[in-house]
């Protein structure tokens, strides 16, 4: 009797805890900050792993197009809404020019995919590093929506997708994106950049278009384990001709656009700390009004 009954009771307190484990997981996430990021952070990863497996077939049908990167805004959108992020543009004209060019953009986290497709133009492809290309259904998503994958540990196969790129640019009427930081850098300044973008502009003679992103440090930080609502400002600042210049310019090119780049950002930086206009999240508690980031404080 007794070996029927210890069965019996270690399945009914299996059956308590399943039951108490969906209110006690709610309670953690709406009291606890690191286990709300947490599961915000699951949920971004999961929900582009979730809709490149779902659209690639769809953009298999069509095969290796720019025009499948419609289907990748489309998917990426709602995530503003599901976090409560109020995406406010600024200089967004800058970007309706009729020929083909090249956007450098500041890279914080991934949370700049959510800027990206905020802005990004008709017949605009993303370059990104090779590695990406491997991560299952996503990188097949990017290969499909004609992502320009670059190895940068080999200087050779770099500057040769840079020279092929450079030709399609003309060719095929295409804009390219490129985080010429080259890494994720939340800080509120900017690490020196990457030449590629600078050389690939240069070789194809088109224009510039330097995005800004302001810093999410309102209501996002990986260090403090802390995303909540909040608004994102994007700058479009004025184009720089390449008309005319030769490789010997891309130097100096290179740091002129990082240091207007810079100060937008500092400018955003400040101008932006602490914005209330938010959203409300889909995804449970957003700003905390008591909190010294609800009062437009920080920690």
């Amino acid at each position: 009797m007794d070996g029927l009954l210890l069965p019996g009771l270690l399945l009914l307190l299996l059956l308590l805890l399943l039951l108490l484990l969906p209110p006690a997981a709610l309670l953690l996430y709406r009291c606890s900050p690191p286990f709300q990021y947490l599961c915000k952070v699951a949920f971004f990863n999961c929900w582009i792993v979730a809709l490149a497996t779902l659209l690639s077939p769809l953009a298999a049908l069509r095969g290796r197009s720019v025009e499948n990167m419609k289907l990748l805004r489309a998917a990426l959108l709602p995530l503003k809404r599901f976090y409560g992020i109020r995406m406010r543009v600024r200089g967004s004209e800058q970007l309706q020019l009729r020929g083909p060019f090249v956007i450098v953009c500041n890279h914080q986290a991934s949370l700049d995919l959510m800027g990206m497709v905020e802005v990004i133009p008709e017949r605009c492809v993303p370059m990104a590093k090779r590695e990406l290309q491997f991560l299952g259904t996503v990188g097949w998503a990017c290969w499909l929506s004609g992502t320009i994958f670059i190895d940068r540990r080999r200087r050779d196969a770099a500057i040769e997708v840079i020279a092929r790129t450079a030709r399609a640019l003309r060719r095929d009427n295409l804009r390219v994106w490129v985080f010429p930081e080259g890494t994720r850098n939340p800080g509120k300044s900017m690490l020196p950049f990457k030449r590629g973008a600078f050389h690939l502009a240069v070789q194809a003679q088109v224009p510039i278009v330097p995005v800004v992103i302001s810093p999410y440090c309102d209501f996002f930080s990986s260090k403090e384990k802390r995303f909540t609502s909040g608004t994102c400002t994007i700058q479009v600042l004025p184009r720089v001709e390449t008309r005319g210049l030769s490789p010997e310019d891309v130097p100096e090119l290179t740091e002129s656009v990082r240091q207007a780049m810079a100060e937008a950002l500092a400018e955003l930086a400040t101008s932006d700390h602490g914005d209330q206009d938010t959203e409300p999240p889909l995804l449970g508690p957003g700003k905390d009004r008591g909190s010294p980031q609800g009062r437009g404080g920080s920690k």
